[in-house]
């Protein structure tokens, strides 16, 4: 299946639609000083099938999803301790039959899984669109793996 179709620009790469089983893999550096985000966006550009926020001044990781502009109901968690300010972590977002799930790990491997989070489909997950990353110039994501296999890294 073509699952990706091109990079838009840097921090915004296109999909052709989400599959049950799909797994992307985002790697960041640890910062205390901003807020994170990266948000699975539809075509429409109005509605967020999945936004992960890292809210450091808060202590929390907050996902939530937005239809037509509107925001629906946050799911919160405490941000894992034992981060350290500099350290790279992962996050692993998994499509699967009811909802997203959400692991949050220091390692490529996924065996250190310091978080886990869920957030049932709330908007139809099959649609073309595009991952956006907060801000791409942050220094602050430093990889992205798509399910078939493309892979995108960035030197900091």
């Amino acid at each position: 299946k073509q699952w990706y179709q091109r990079r838009v620009r840097d921090g915004t790469y296109e999909f052709a639609h989400f599959s049950i089983g799909d797994v992307i893999n985002l790697t960041a550096v640890y910062r205390t000083e901003r807020t994170v985000d990266v948000n699975f966006v539809a075509s429409d550009d109005e509605t967020i099938l999945c936004h992960v926020s890292f809210r450091p001044s808060e202590g929390q990781i907050v996902v939530n999803s937005r239809q037509r502009g509107s925001w629906e109901r946050e799911v919160r968690a405490d941000i894992p301790g034992g981060l350290q300010v500099g350290e790279m972590y992962d996050i692993f977002a998994m499509v699967c039959e009811k909802d997203w799930k959400l692991e949050f790990s220091r390692d490529g491997d996924n065996e250190n899984v310091l978080l886990e989070m869920r957030m049932p489909h709330r908007i139809p997950f099959n649609q073309p669109g595009y991952i956006k990353f907060s801000d791409p110039d942050d220094n602050v994501w430093t990889e992205l793996n798509m399910p078939d296999g493309t892979s995108y890294i960035r030197e900091l």
